[in-house]
């Protein structure tokens, strides 16, 4: 019989760089739609599109070294 299941480390990785790269998404739409100088909806999607492609960009290259030492996974230069 087998323990309970368990995601795999690349899982684990993969949805915390979402969840991360997610939130400064939403941070950035609150802050960019608040009242004070008005942005146009264009520039608030494309704002939103761009932040949460370059947080997946660098949370893609830094989470997983962390994440592996921190849950004592491998190598924690990638391996």
């Amino acid at each position: 019989m087998r323990g309970p299941s368990r995601l795999p480390i690349w899982s684990v990785i993969a949805l915390s760089y979402l969840a991360v790269s997610i939130s400064v998404t939403l941070l950035f739409y609150l802050l960019a739609t608040r009242q004070g100088k008005p942005h146009t909806p264009a520039e608030v999607a494309l704002g939103s599109i761009w932040t949460f492609i370059l947080s997946m960009i660098i949370s893609a290259s830094i989470l997983p070294p962390i994440l592996k030492k921190r849950l004592g996974v491998g190598d924690a230069r990638g391996g």
